[in-house]
């Protein structure tokens, strides 16, 4: 091939065995680099930007994705959908005298198992992500959030760090506070549940000035809830930093006695 050129990329949209989607209409966005399309449960990216490798393409294309898919889980509060790859159509814009123009190159893909849930239906798709990206930070927090909802993780260990990467980001609590617009009050009782609680099977690290107690209940769900609310708040920060947003507090999450 002399001069490809990545006409399209075509992704399955899978949901979570949790969630059905009853006859939805097709959704349609554009970007600048490309037109999606989502109906009958395939995704076709028609690219408007030249690509001459498909790994170039899927990279733009996946990030995309990869932003629908973890906006769509904070919603829904569980894995809700995966996108898998399914082929690229590619043209040579310059084909040799009588060979083909368009290739077509298949793959093959392998689906995990879901997590069972109480079962949802829906009538519309998910819509793609707004004023959120998936950065390395949202990344990072997302993998260990999700560490910790499949017990590979302890609460306390997930918390703390998802707690540090902000604070490094930043440059320290209160610059951490200031810059994702989040009140300091929300990081430092997430900086306590997560330094100074826990018992011997959840304390993140141990020192003889704290005691020794399980997490309540409230405060395990208060943990996950502002975990899932900083992970949105990096992801909006990543997509616009100096965009204007409205400040969470402790109000935002559930309440602690």
């Amino acid at each position: 091939m002399r001069d490809p050129h990545v006409v399209a990329l075509r992704y399955r949209f899978e949901s979570s065995s949790a969630l059905t989607f009853a006859d939805p209409p097709p959704l349609e966005r554009k970007t600048n680099e490309f037109r999606v399309r989502l109906a009958n449960d395939l995704v076709t990216f028609e690219m408007k930007t030249h690509y001459a490798e498909v790994g170039l393409a899927r990279a733009v294309a996946e990030e995309y994705l990869r932003s629908w898919e973890v906006d769509a889980a904070l919603v829904f509060d569980f894995d809700a959908i995966k996108f898998r790859f399914i082929e690229p159509e590619i043209v040579d814009r310059n084909p040799e005298p009588g060979g083909p123009a368009v290739v077509v190159v298949t793959r093959t893909v392998t689906v995990p198992v879901d997590v069972t849930i109480t079962h949802i239906v829906r009538s519309n798709y998910p819509e793609p992500a707004t004023n959120f990206v998936v950065s390395p930070d949202v990344e990072t927090m997302w993998t260990r959030f999700q560490g910790y909802r499949f017990g590979r993780e302890p609460l306390a260990s997930m918390g703390y760090m998802c707690l540090t990467v902000l604070e490094a980001s930043a440059g320290g609590r209160k610059e951490a506070a200031r810059q994702y617009d989040v009140d300091l009050e929300v990081l430092r009782k997430l900086g306590y549940l997560t330094s100074e609680v826990g018992d011997s099977k959840t304390m993140r690290k141990a020192d003889p000035r704290h005691p020794r107690r399980p997490h309540t209940n409230i405060e395990i769900a208060w943990v996950d809830a502002v975990i899932r609310g900083l992970i949105r708040r990096v992801g909006e920060w990543a997509f616009d930093p100096a965009g204007k947003r409205r400040a969470l507090t402790m109000a935002d999450f559930p309440h602690l006695p």
